[in-house]
This record gives structure tokens, sequence and C-alpha cells, in this order.
């Protein structure tokens, strides 16, 4: 398929987009991102709340670990005891 100079032309000056093109059908046009502010006191509010809610989940699984750790010995010491007064009889 060969073009004359005036076709070309023609061509070029017809899929030159300007700045207020109107947008093909099924196409859409790309929104500009809005840029969003930084508020760095909010943003350190939030990480402080954030670390002492980890450091509260620690302390409660630390507990919660201990307390397991007592239940166990109790029972451990019951079962000394149990075996110790089967032997003596």
């Amino acid at each position: 398929m060969h073009l004359s100079s005036t076709e070309i032309i023609a061509t070029s000056i017809k899929y030159t987009p300007s700045e207020n093109t109107e947008v093909e059908k099924g196409k859409r046009k790309k929104k500009e991102k809005r840029k969003k502010k930084k508020g760095k006191g909010n943003r350190e509010k939030g990480t402080k709340r954030k670390i002492n809610k980890k450091k509260k989940k620690r302390e409660r699984k630390r507990k919660k670990r201990k307390e397991k750790g007592k239940k166990v010995q109790i029972l451990r010491k019951k079962v000394k005891e149990e075996k110790s007064s089967r032997r003596s009889v």
C-alpha cells in the first residue's frame, strides 16, 4: 500500500492529538492522581499505638505461658507424690 505525499500529510494531521481531544468510544481517559499530604504527627501516633498494642499482646502471651508452666509444675509435683506414695506402700 503506497500513499502519496498529500495522503501522508492528511493522515498525520488527522491523528495528531491536541490538548482537548475527545475520547474514543470504549476508551477512558486516565485520571490524574491526587497527591496525599503527609502529616507526620498522625503517623507517629499511629506507630506508637501499634507498638503499644504489640507490647500488650506479648505481655498477655507471656502471662499465659507462665500460668501454663505453673499448672504443669503442680501436676508434676502431684504425679511425683503419687509415685512416691505407691513405692512406700
